[in-house]
């Protein structure tokens, strides 16, 4: 098997099992965000403490940097309350929509030619989603968890694009910090 599907695999699985421990822990979707920040953040300190890696921000990235936190909690909050309003599936079938965001938006941030073929799958992607509810009322925990599932693949999205357009040059290590 190629490298590229093992990862692509592997991430799959990892992402299935943070859905499920989403759905399993107790803990409301705050809680798990916060849980999950303050434990990483603690580890990525020794990390690039160890490696020798300076934690000061440029100039530039302290305009990004903050943003880019806000949006990762938004998008980790959205994709736990999603899974915990409904299913494990609703919330990583849902955050799956983040690559047709991001063939949406690249053109508009990056000032590309519009893709045709990519408007036509994101009609389709949602399509197929609309076809997942059993009828759009918003007390439904389905109806629920398909909006959140896709705010997280919508913020995942953003998130990637101001990645691409403005901290490219930064540390990946000291980014995820």
């Amino acid at each position: 098997m190629k490298k590229g599907a093992i990862e692509a695999h592997l991430a799959v699985f990892l992402f299935g099992f943070a859905g499920l421990f989403g759905k399993i822990i107790p803990l409301s979707s705050m809680q798990i965000v916060f849980g999950r920040t303050f434990f990483a953040s603690i580890f990525l300190l020794l990390i690039l403490k160890y490696m020798g890696i300076p934690l000061a921000l440029k100039v530039e990235e302290r305009k990004y940097v903050p943003l880019l936190g806000a949006i990762l909690a938004l998008h980790w909050f959205a994709f736990f309350h999603s899974i915990q309003s409904s299913t494990v599936a609703i919330g990583l079938i849902t955050f799956s929509t983040f690559p047709i965001f991001t063939a949406l938006l690249e053109p508009l941030f990056f000032k590309e030619k519009i893709v045709m073929r990519n408007i036509f799958l994101a009609l389709v992607t949602f399509l197929g989603i609309i076809l997942m509810l059993p009828s759009f009322n918003m007390s439904s925990d389905i109806v629920k968890g398909v909006l959140w599932g896709t705010l997280s693949g919508f913020t995942f999205s953003i998130l990637t694009i101001i990645n691409r357009k403005y901290v490219r040059k930064m540390s990946s290590m000291k980014l995820t910090f």
